[in-house]
């Protein structure tokens, strides 16, 4: 199995992605260009009319579904509603595997 590019952290209401190696931080740069760069000329856009702008928002919220999509997939999971002694064997896990 190759190393995950995230970490996916679950819990009760909360749900957290952080990039975890080069590849997730590449990754990362790259949504935020392809999401950043186009909003740049959005304003010429708006000059023709509004409604541009709604396509515009529709594409950045499959932009930002995709890549949470591909964020998750790409990551090792860490659910916070596990048990104690779940717990308690993941850390033990962890420990054995740093050594």
């Amino acid at each position: 199995m190759t190393e995950p590019w995230f970490t996916y952290v679950r819990g009760r209401g909360r749900m957290q992605i952080t990039p975890r190696n080069a590849k997730g931080w590449a990754a990362l740069i790259v949504f935020v260009v392809l999401v950043t760069v186009p909003s740049v000329f959005i304003d010429r856009l708006l000059e023709r009319s509004m409604w541009l702008l709604a396509p515009w928002f529709a594409l950045l919220a499959l932009l930002t579904f995709g890549f949470i999509r591909f964020a998750i997939s790409k990551s090792e999971r860490v659910d916070l509603d596990m048990s104690a002694k779940e717990l308690e064997e993941f850390r033990a896990w962890k420990r054995r595997g740093k050594r």
